[in-house]
């Protein structure tokens, strides 16, 4: 079934670039891009004309990391229509595919795109892969377990770190791409500034940790068990730290040794890499609400 579903996000995928590239490219640059051998209908030609034109077109409209995403996407390709992946890797797949989507849906409103029918795809392949999960606990419930509550960390600092940014965004009136849910109240300038004062620096330094986890090379020593350690404790305690009000996560089987092994394990290396330029893209926001901020400061007391 979740095969089913990568074939169908694939070919929606496909439906989607092959309206809004050609409106997008022809708005911009007329129809010289045309001439080119690409076919506006192949989905590996739709991304290459993505990429052919992002600094000249598409830069203006979406992140690096969009880019950054549909690159990757383009090296999941399988034989039969649909997306290669490894366990819950297609979950991946399908949130980079609904955020393109939601991009693309706002900057072109009268554009059908179907967002809403892959976010059900998103929750239908979340139900089949937890039902095979519990097999699989029921087999090795303590791995299993531990893998778990590894994922659901960095999920739940992600997702914070992004409703986060995109407030702070909106505040600071920073240009973003950023999906949240707004908050009813709007705090005050100085809860902001507070929020600021924790937040960038946070990031910054969890960013500079989790480089280390990303970036391993062969011929270098990998991180020990002592950089899992500051690892562990900055992940549990990150959102602690923010003084916000929010759902606590319950972190009583997270610790230093799983979350070692869970970085190290093949099939968990693109994720994180993909965590990872999330974080860089939350970070580079934060700088420019950071500057926004300091500037206006400056402007009022002038």
């Amino acid at each position: 079934k979740i095969y089913n579903i990568m074939r169908k996000a694939r070919m929606s995928l496909r439906k989607v670039l092959s309206v809004y590239l050609p409106t997008e490219l022809d708005d911009a640059i007329g129809f010289v891009w045309r001439d080119s051998r690409n076919d506006v209908f192949k989905l590996s030609d739709q991304l290459c004309l993505f990429n052919k034109y992002w600094d000249s077109v598409f830069s203006h409209y979406f992140t690096e990391q969009t880019l950054c995403n549909l690159k990757y996407l383009g090296t999941k390709f399988d034989s039969v229509g649909g997306f290669s992946f490894v366990n819950d890797e297609c979950m991946t797949i399908l949130a980079i595919i609904e955020d393109f989507f939601s991009i693309v849906q706002k900057r072109k409103p009268n554009m059908s795109v179907p967002v809403e029918t892959i976010r059900d795809s998103r929750s239908i392949s979340m139900q089949l892969l937890l039902g095979a999960r519990m097999t699989t606990i029921s087999e090795n419930n303590f791995m299993e377990s531990c893998s778990d509550i590894n994922l659901k960390v960095f999920e739940y600092n992600w997702i914070i770190i992004n409703h986060l940014c995109g407030v702070v965004m909106d505040f600071y009136g920073v240009k973003h791409d950023f999906l949240y849910d707004k908050p009813p109240v709007i705090p005050s300038e100085a809860e902001f500034d507070r929020l600021m004062c924790n937040l960038y620096p946070s990031v910054q330094q969890l960013k500079q940790t989790m480089r280390k986890a990303v970036e391993i090379k062969e011929n270098i020593t990998p991180p020990g068990p002592k950089f899992y350690k500051k690892f562990h404790y900055m992940l549990k305690n990150f959102v602690p730290s923010l003084q916000i009000d929010v759902q606590p996560l319950d972190t009583t089987q997270f610790n230093a040794r799983g979350l070692e092994d869970f970085c190290k394990k093949s099939e968990n290396r693109e994720r994180i890499s993909i965590g990872y330029k999330q974080l860089e893209h939350f970070s580079s926001k934060l700088q420019e609400a950071l500057s926004s901020m300091v500037y206006s400061k400056k402007t009022n007391l002038s």
